[in-house]
């Protein structure tokens, strides 16, 4: 059987498909998807998540400076946001082994939770869309 939305266009509660204009979708408004089975049969949206890579805000500005504090309490060099920027991508372990690696170390077992901890506090101090 054809599912809504996958094998078959949606089409306006009750209809065929069709509409009364010819072959024009009906408005957004008078779609429903029907459920699955197994599924639930609410529809509404209940989260949105966004990968915020710097696509849409730039946060390497509290993602430098959470690495800073860290490697100052370690007595280790400060980094530069562009040196930051270059090490994002890749996920929270990896930027504090690159920040680590760049001094010639490895990261302390703490390193990664202090620096989340950090960034969690400040993440909206300078980050800016």
């Amino acid at each position: 059987m054809p599912r809504a939305g996958v094998d078959r266009p949606l089409a306006p509660e009750g209809s065929d498909g069709g509409s009364a204009a010819g072959d024009r979708p009906a408005p957004a408004a008078d779609l429903r998807v029907a459920a699955e089975p197994g599924m639930a049969s609410d529809t509404g949206v209940r989260t949105l998540v966004f990968d915020l890579d710097g696509t849409l805000v730039d946060s390497v500005p509290d993602l430098a400076d959470a690495a800073r504090r860290m490697l100052a309490r370690r007595a280790l060099p400060a980094v530069s946001d562009a040196a930051v920027t270059a090490m994002v991508g890749d996920g929270v372990a990896v930027l504090v082994r690159r920040l680590f690696a760049q001094c010639g170390r490895v990261p302390d077992d703490a390193a990664q939770g202090e620096f989340l901890a950090d960034y969690t506090a400040h993440a909206a101090d300078r980050t800016l869309p």
